[in-house]
């Protein structure tokens, strides 16, 4: 049976089909690095396993603030960063790091989308507070007041042309 919230594994040309393990876990985002699964969920912050034969099978749970993480971002030097209502969660070695919100220069805490460019700069749309970059060092964020024709920020791209941001309003 289906539940809300599994995690499916899908081919082309075939039927999507549960994988055994992930039930109930109210996933909204996977990501992978190497042979481990990093799955953002709305209930239990960040799971992650090892995916064989259809078998996802949890290593660990990584508890983030709330334990609501609407999408998660594995990163190119491997760091992985959980959106949430209250921040962004900066995950190291499979271990809880840090915690982004305004204390620390994060213009808006309620996050809906993670992103990395190709230069490897961290973007986060956000829930009214436009885009934020993070470029390793400081976060720069934009708004309205820059330019952009909503602070609700739903989806980012980037691509020869340059930067793509999907918004609602």
């Amino acid at each position: 049976s289906r539940g809300l919230g599994d995690v499916y594994k899908r081919q082309i040309n075939t039927s999507p089909e549960i994988l055994k393990g992930s039930e109930g876990l109210n996933a909204n985002g996977v990501d992978f690095k190497g042979d481990t699964c990093y799955v953002s969920s709305l209930n239990r912050g960040v799971i992650y396993g090892l995916l064989s034969k259809n078998i996802f099978k949890i290593m660990d749970t990584i508890q983030v603030e709330n334990n609501v993480v609407r999408m998660l971002l594995v990163a190119k030097n491997k760091q992985i960063w959980a959106a949430g209502k209250t921040g962004i969660a900066l995950i190291k070695n499979d271990k809880f790091n840090n915690l982004y919100n305004h204390n620390n220069g994060l213009e808006n805490e309620n996050i809906r989308v993670v992103f990395q460019d190709s230069e490897s700069n961290i973007w986060f749309g956000s829930d009214g507070g436009g885009l934020t970059k993070f470029s390793g060092n400081k976060f720069v964020g934009y708004t309205e007041r820059e330019g952009l024709p909503s602070n609700l920020i739903m989806t980012i791209a980037e691509n020869e042309e340059g930067y793509w941001f999907g918004t609602y309003g």
